[in-house]
């Protein structure tokens, strides 16, 4: 019996070893030989009749069983590296060993994005997020930090001014609301949501990441339909201290202009017409007006000096930034202080970290409160007249109607302004049990703001400001308490994994806590605005107290999210928001936000191992439900009083009554998106992209509403709905790669179809809404654009011109197509639908070159397919007026009789397509020069190198924002050419 038991179990152990006999074995490690754990190792047959997957071990060792004699292909994968593959041959006796060497994914996949309330791996990210790193911005001199994105985000239209003191005007994804000004994303600076992002100095931002869709932005609530740009300052690395010095000067120049005709010009037009100038005019002068109230270069520096460092569970980051640019007009201007200090500590055995970061900037900026003026009466003003006369007085010709010597308004009208920004916040993140983490937040914004004009007695004797002077100051402050407080959630067990966040948030806004004074008729000009007390104003004057603009808004939030990942293969992600705001009516001040999405990741799973090609391959879908508040307040959904007269027998009597009704119902925007995308990298990783389509869609349109059933005819209320959609898409190519040289370029473009799906509700109703008032003589009030139900937000209405008749008079098609004078022309009837300011595509290209230690990069930006009016050319467009008003040289051959000539017409509805090279820049880079300096780069960019157009204005880049895109007035802000010298110091 024992031994038939002995027998048993030798046989059973005989068989166990023949079973388990290893026929391939091997280890996988990373590019610096360390070992690569818990990877996944493919093996299939030729022809694919047989294949069999395993898990390498904790030390990178994998090991495969009883394998039968024939050549096999082999593939391994693991998180954060490109699957590797091999092809071998097994004879079915010999152990085959070998090595499998991994390289770790391309930066761009395997980059962390910062999302709403904390980080994720790209590579795991399920919603539509671009990031942009400070490698890859824009170089140049740029005012506003969100310049150095224009171009570089697919679907983010950034439209830029000359101006150094004017905003950039920011739209992500097509215009979602009727509100001026309401289409702007949310920004969110170190978790901080609603700060200024020009608190922030540009060399201090380390990323800007852009959340587009509503799974990614829903988490934000009722702030979320526009989009969030969450900015991130650049933190202390572990290690020793450095120093590091960014700095350039540069020199400016007006890029283009319009040219006008010269006073040479103005005599040669009048004689073939047949007309003289006035004799006050007749003084043969050639004043170059464009030029004179303009510098010749205007000069720009920027200055960054930080430290960082850290050991021992702390780090530290410190920085000063000191910019200033001078406008290209006279007396414009602006100077920027920015100063910032962040400070972290580890605690309780790393377990509680501790955050500290504070923001300070004062921007002070120099501007002319006539500037408008300005513009347009260096276009209009003469020629043949002198700045100066000759006792050294300004020239003025009072005979002419709203004619004014530009140089003399510049030079009398004065303003200045300073604008104090802070932002501090504190963060804890504390370690718990089981999995569990808890964060706090708190954060603080404070922006005071106080402004000075000055309107000296010169310009009162013009009758544009006030005798005796007018001056006016006003201080305002802005102060936002915000507490966040969110739990996490992080487990994994087996190819599962989740984490789960739920939060609490509390917000109070303070705005316009402040006031205006103003005064006139002072006794000299040389007080300017600062002793408002010595004024002794006429009878008639009234003094501007300024607008009753202070509001107290709360928003207090609950809100939750999931993600869930199995096997790096499926992920899914839920988030809920619960918003009460206190802006909103008294029937809607709650609403939830909810957004849902998923993601497949096609490169690991089985049926892929077998390929070449593909690195990264990911699907992603998402749908959620954002809100607009932006430019709502406390008093939006609140009865308005103001003048009012009322009816006591044939006369109105005035008095003070409701102007606008009260609406307890009105709630925010509702925006709902659906969007769509591939992640892709290929070819070892030297190509990567991403492709999106998207349909955003949002009702409940808030717009002030006439009624014709209460008392008062005027209520803001939600009525209407609009729609875009679009596509995006986005490549990299790692072109060339070798030690000495490399390039790469980047590609993206995208296009939007915007659409106004109705203006109305079951309440409120309008069929159309014209926009875009004309200017110029017979033309105020005379709409170019119109607001209708199945037409995009600057859609263009107008005549058709016709051309000249024998005459050489201005011709125009009527409905019927039939050629008319301007006389025979009636609106409601001959308008034709001309074209659209939004554009079919917007382009930018990069290429980044490198040639051991020198360096060169090139970015191109392109706007196709819309149309711009140019209503700057309309306007001077008008031979006849030439013996009092100068026109450009575009129109020497227009007839005096044609007064039709500047009509409203799409004789001056222009293609906007452009290609620009936006910014060139040539680097040479040294590397340890000396033992104290670790690296020291010298460079030059030149911006706005050069632009391809049809357009005959100053730029086609204008404003593709707002209720009235697409339109150049003469108020235009010259474009400017810069060459930047700079120098960066790394100790």
């Amino acid at each position: 019996m024992l031994l038939c038991l002995l027998f048993c179990i030798g046989f059973a152990n005989a068989g166990m070893a023949q079973q388990n006999k290893v026929s391939i074995k091997g280890i996988l490690v990373n590019e610096t030989g360390e070992t690569v754990p818990n990877a996944t190792v493919y093996i299939a047959n030729t022809d694919s009749s047989f294949s069999k997957q395993v898990k390498a071990d904790d030390k990178g060792v994998f090991i495969f069983y009883n394998l039968n004699p024939g050549d096999y292909h082999m593939r391994a994968s693991s998180v954060g590296y490109a699957p590797a593959a091999n092809d071998v041959h097994y004879d079915g006796n010999t152990v085959l060993t070998f090595t499998f060497n991994l390289t770790p994914l391309s930066s761009k996949l395997n980059e962390v994005v910062v999302v709403g309330y904390g980080t994720d791996s790209k590579r795991n990210l399920t919603s539509s997020i671009t990031s942009v790193s400070s490698e890859d911005f824009n170089k140049g001199v740029y005012s506003d930090p969100l310049q150095m994105l224009q171009g570089k985000v697919p679907g983010l239209s950034i439209t830029r001014s000359g101006d150094p003191n004017v905003a950039s005007s920011i739209i992500l994804r097509g215009p979602s609301t009727l509100r001026e000004g309401a289409n702007e994303p949310l920004v969110v600076i170190d978790g901080v949501p609603g700060a200024d992002i020009n608190s922030v100095a540009p060399g201090d931002i380390a990323s800007i990441d852009v959340l587009k869709d509503a799974a990614a932005t829903a988490i934000y609530g009722n702030r979320g339909a526009n989009g969030i740009l969450m900015v991130t300052t650049k933190k202390a690395k572990k290690g020793q201290a450095r120093i590091a010095y960014d700095g350039y000067v540069s020199v400016d120049k007006v890029s283009n202009r319009i040219e006008m005709l010269t006073g040479d010009q103005v005599y040669q037009f009048l004689a073939k017409n047949g007309q003289s100038l006035a004799p006050k005019d007749d003084l043969h002068a050639n004043t170059d007006w464009q030029k004179e109230i303009q510098r010749p270069t205007a000069m720009s520096q920027n200055h960054n000096l930080s430290v960082s460092g850290g050991k021992e569970g702390t780090a530290y980051a410190a920085s000063i930034n000191y910019f200033k640019q001078e406008g290209i007009l006279k007396n414009s201007g602006v100077e920027r202080v920015t100063g910032r200090v962040f400070l972290e500590q580890q605690a309780l055995d790393n377990k509680l970290k501790l955050g500290f970061n504070v923001i300070n900037s004062v921007n002070n900026a120099t501007t002319n409160p006539a500037q408008a003026t300005v513009l347009a009466q260096a276009l209009r003003y003469l020629p043949t007249v002198p700045v100066y006369n000759a006792d050294g007085t300004y020239f003025e010709n009072r005979d002419h109607s709203g004619y004014y010597n530009p140089v003399a308004m510049q030079n009398n009208a004065f303003g200045k302004s300073e604008s104090k920004n802070l932002i501090a916040s504190f963060t804890a993140a504390l370690k718990l049990p089981f999995g569990f983490s808890y964060n706090l937040s708190a954060s603080y914004k404070n922006n005071q703001n106080d402004s000075n004009t000055y309107l000296t007695s010169y310009l009162g004797v013009l009758g544009v400001g006030v005798a005796g002077g007018q001056a006016t100051r006003s201080t305002y402050k802005n102060t936002s308490k915000i507490l966040e407080n969110f739990l996490n959630y992080e487990k994994k067990f087996g190819e599962h994994s989740i984490k789960a966040l739920i939060g609490y948030s509390y917000q109070k806004d303070v705005t316009g806590n402040g006031f205006t004074a103003s005064n006139s008729n002072f006794v000299v000009d040389d007080l300017s605005y600062y002793y408002l007390g010595a004024g002794n104003p006429n009878p008639n004057y009234v003094i501007n107290w300024g607008p009753n603009s202070y509001r107290e808004k709360y928003l207090i939030s609950d809100y939750g999210r999931l993600n869930y990942n199995y096997a790096d293969k499926y992920l899914l992600q839920a988030s809920l928001r619960h918003d009460g705001s206190s802006v909103f009516g008294a029937n809607n001040r709650w609403g939830y936000f909810p957004a849902v999405s998923a993601a497949w990741r096609v490169i690991s799973e089985n049926f892929m191992n077998r390929q070449h090609i593909f690195d990264d391959l990911k699907l992603r879908v998402g749908y959620g439900v954002t809100g607009n508040s932006n430019g709502i307040d406390v008093i939006t959904p609140l009865p308005l009083y103001g003048p009012f007269g009322i009816e006591l027998g044939p006369n109105a009597t005035p008095g003070t009554g409701t102007i606008k009704n009260a609406n307890p119902d009105l709630r925010w925007e509702k925006t709902a998106m659906v969007n769509a995308g591939l992640d892709f990298a290929l070819l070892k990783n030297k190509i990567s992209g991403t492709l999106e389509v998207y349909s955003k869609t949002t009702s409940d349109l808030i717009f002030n509403y006439q009624t014709g059933y209460l008392a008062i005819n005027n209520i803001t209320a939600n009525a209407g709905k609009m729609r875009n959609t679009g596509i995006e898409f986005s490549v990299n190519v790692a072109a060339v790669n070798t030690k000495n040289f490399s390039w790469n370029s980047s590609l993206n473009m995208s296009h939007n179809l915007n659409k106004l799906v109705s203006l109305t509700n079951d309440i409120y109703r309008y069929d159309s809404i014209s926009t875009a008032a004309g200017t110029g003589a017979g033309q105020t009030n005379v709409w170019l654009q119109i607001l209708k139900p199945g037409l995009p937000v600057g859609q263009f209405f107008m005549y058709k011109y016709a051309g000249k008749n024998d005459q050489n008079v201005s011709q125009f098609y009527d409905r019927d197509g039939k050629v008319v004078g301007a006389p025979q022309l009636i609106i409601s009837r001959d308008y034709y639908r001309a074209g659209t300011a939004q554009p079919k595509l917007q382009l930018g290209w990069s290429n980044a070159f490198r040639y051991k230690k020198l360096d060169l990069s090139m970015f191109f930006r392109s706007t196709l397919g819309n149309k711009i009016y140019n209503q700057t050319k309309a306007e001077l467009f008008r031979p006849s007026t030439v013996p009092t008003y100068n026109i450009p040289v575009a129109a020497f051959n227009e007839s005096k009789s044609d007064d039709y000539s500047n009509n409203n017409s799409d004789r001056f509805l222009e293609s906007g397509s452009y290609v620009r090279l936006d910014n060139a820049t040539l680097g040479y880079t040294f590397l340890k020069p000396v033992k104290a300096i670790q690296s020291i780069r010298l460079y030059a960019t030149a911006n706005n190198l050069f632009v391809i157009t049809k357009y005959t204005g100053i730029d086609p880049e204008v404003n593709l924002g707002g209720l009235t895109p697409g339109l150049d007035v003469s108020s235009y802000y010259p474009k400017i050419r810069s060459f930047m010298f700079g120098l960066n110091v790394t100790l």
